[in-house]
């Protein structure tokens, strides 16, 4: 391979790393088209990969330290101040979860049974959010928490109730 060979290679790995980031399906390259420098520009054709999926159920956390505890807070609707609330859905539902740093530090939200778990949020009023589908599981109680360690001791933990349709 010859240094430009080289630097169309690694643009066109780059390009396509992004892309799959992105959630867009890509078009497989032959390698032989990428050692030929003669044919580029490449052209690529993009494609969503999946329709967004619109949430059937959302809730709102914020974070907050009270009397030696970390907790999440609800907001709004039925859980409004209710510490640790229970978040109520249903199989099949989509959930969307809105986690509010509410006192500087940093946390997440995690349901280890759905894989679901926000990015970190680290400042006062940052925040971060999942979205997932409430299936594979049963009908049962199960446990959401802040993955940061020692929070989940110190009381940052509640229950997701899944309930048949």
């Amino acid at each position: 391979m010859n240094k430009y060979s080289t630097i169309w290679l690694f643009f066109v790995v780059l390009i396509f790393s992004t892309l799959a980031l992105a959630g867009c399906e890509t078009k497989q390259v032959d390698a032989e088209q990428v050692d030929a420098p003669d044919s580029f520009p490449l052209s690529v054709t993009l494609t969503p990969s999946a329709a967004p999926v619109q949430p059937s159920v959302e809730f709102t956390l914020q974070t907050a330290v009270k009397d030696g505890r970390i907790l999440y807070i609800g907001v709004g609707g039925s859980i409004d101040g209710v510490v640790n609330p229970d978040l109520q859905v249903k199989v099949g539902e989509v959930v969307r979860v809105l986690l509010v740093d509410g006192d500087g530090m940093q946390h997440d939200f995690f349901v280890p049974d759905f894989n679901a778990q926000t990015p970190y949020v680290m400042g006062k009023g940052d925040q971060a959010e999942v979205v997932f589908e409430v299936k594979g599981r049963s009908a049962g109680v199960y446990a959401y928490y802040c993955t940061v360690p020692g929070h989940r001791q110190a009381g940052q933990e509640g229950k997701l109730i899944v309930s048949e349709p």
